[in-house]
């Protein structure tokens, strides 16, 4: 297990799934929430389901720090698929912040102890 790769795969996941994620994306990566209040059709077009491109960029966010953290392309894809299920379970009302944030936190100790970097 390597305790430092965890700590900087957490400090990653502080960044991107609380610093990087606005109200507006926390919002619009739920399919059952609708548009944010600031979705304006005039500039955005139409409405139309955006939520799961907004999913999509949020995990490729933190998939971005894993990458960062570890450089490995491997781990960052894990990453982005493992986080879009878990915010899409959390979104259909599967579970609660606590149960989402100690997944994404088991998912970082995996990587850490998983000796792929």
């Amino acid at each position: 297990m390597n305790f430092e790769l965890f700590f900087l795969l957490l400090l990653a996941h502080a960044v991107t799934d609380f610093g990087l994620q606005s109200p507006w994306i926390a919002q619009a990566k739920n399919r059952h929430s609708g548009p944010p209040s600031s979705y304006n059709p005039k500039i955005h077009g139409p409405v139309r389901p955006i939520w799961f491109i907004v999913m999509a960029a949020h995990a490729g966010m933190n998939a971005a720090g894993v990458y960062v953290v570890t450089g490995s392309i491997f781990l960052a894809i894990i990453e982005f698929i493992v986080h879009y299920a878990i915010d899409s379970a959390k979104s259909e009302g599967a579970y609660n912040l606590y149960v989402d944030q100690s997944l994404h936190v088991g998912t970082k100790f995996l990587y850490a102890a998983s000796g792929v970097v």
